[in-house]
């Protein structure tokens, strides 16, 4: 199977062969195909294509899929169509009438005649999203063996991101040593926005920081709903054993 390649095929009249414009997918069938992309399914992405995508943007359960492109004639060698089938559930009866299925809504009296369309509480059936695709190592464009029973394959799911915690970008003393000075004064570190190194009016050196307040373990809102905020500068103790 071909890379991923793209071409202007176009000399006018077409956004994507445009300078600025991404181009058009080419066939990834095998012997050389240069033809425009004119169809596409899905694979499985191999564990090397899975370890790329920036920790970040990986999917929560682990599940990922490359796009396959094909050509028309390619496409029509190669297994471009669905190897499973999803039939739709079937719809709940109107609410209004009763009608099920195919049936038609009726009027109120529940008479022959039929209503104007549908009665507005009545949904169609919904057919479940398929989320099958080919293994990671098919061929597709030279044979296939998938079916709607293969697993998809056993990835590393996305943790969770670390929290950011507090913008600490100006502070410069160590941060154990902030974090005893706040504690000191009573504000928890899991409190604090923000910390920063400054000097109090007599040339003290300090801590200075935003935190939020917290009452019986609850944020506290002031009357607009917004989080409560306090600005607190505490002088850093000198001489002091603990914060060695």
């Amino acid at each position: 199977m071909q890379p991923y390649r793209t071409a202007r095929v176009h000399d006018t009249g077409c956004d994507q062969c445009a300078p600025n414009g991404p181009g058009h997918m080419l066939c990834q069938g095998p012997d050389g195909c240069n033809e425009a992309a004119s169809a596409q399914t899905q694979r499985h992405a191999t564990q090397a294509e899975y370890d790329a995508i920036p920790e970040g943007l990986k999917p929560l359960d682990g599940y990922a899929t490359k796009p396959v492109f094909g050509c028309d004639d390619c496409a029509d060698d190669g297994a471009f169509e669905p190897f499973c089938e999803h039939t739709p559930a079937p719809a709940p009866p109107c609410p209004t009438c009763g009608a099920a299925g195919d049936q038609p809504c009726t009027k109120k009296d529940r008479a022959a005649s039929r209503a104007k369309g549908w009665h507005g509480g009545r949904t169609a059936p919904v057919a479940e999203p398929c989320r099958h695709a080919h293994r990671e190592d098919c061929e597709i464009f030279t044979g296939c063996q998938c079916s709607s029973d293969d697993q998809p394959p056993a990835r590393m799911p996305r943790g969770m991101l670390p929290e950011l915690g507090p913008d600490i970008s100006g502070l410069t003393v160590p941060v154990h040593i902030a974090q005893v000075v706040l504690a000191a004064a009573g504000y928890a570190w899991a409190t604090v926005l923000s910390a920063r190194d400054m000097q109090t009016q007599d040339n003290r050196a300090a801590i200075g920081a935003e935190v939020q307040v917290y009452e019986s373990g609850h944020l506290q809102y002031d009357n607009h709903g917004h989080p409560m905020m306090l600005s607190v500068v505490v002088p850093i103790p000198t001489g002091g054993g603990a914060l060695s």
